[in-house]
């Protein structure tokens, strides 16, 4: 089935089967998948040898559901609920765009910049 997409550059066409477009829906393993859908990469050279490559980021039921190295998120209708713990303790939120300087509720390890401007009710 051809289809046409557009990547904020330039337009592409894709020519994947039904049953591809399915799997990819399910599950997509980004980290294991070429970024063209044709076919996979599950080890790379480094030196003189083969390593397995991570899998992550892992997204299911058409990136409802994304797992990364350092977390993940589930998108909500209109917010990402997000937990990561890149570069700090583990953080949970939620976020419009589910980064964490959008976010608009802290829910476990808000940043000290939150904590010290909050007034308790």
């Amino acid at each position: 089935m051809k289809t046409y997409h557009h990547n904020s550059e330039y337009w592409y066409e894709r020519n994947w089967s039904i049953l591809h477009r399915i799997r990819h829906w399910f599950i997509w393993v980004g980290g294991w998948e070429k970024a063209n859908g044709k076919g996979w990469e599950l080890f790379r050279k480094y030196g003189h040898k083969w390593r397995l490559v991570d899998p992550t980021p892992i997204a299911l039921f058409g990136h409802k559901i994304t797992f990364m190295g350092h977390g993940g998120h589930i998108r909500l209708s209109r917010t990402y609920f997000v937990w990561s713990r890149a570069g700090h303790p583990l953080c949970i939120y939620l976020s419009p765009d589910g980064t964490m300087s959008r976010a608009t509720d802290w829910y476990y390890n808000a940043p000290h910049e939150i904590t010290s401007q909050s007034s308790k009710p």
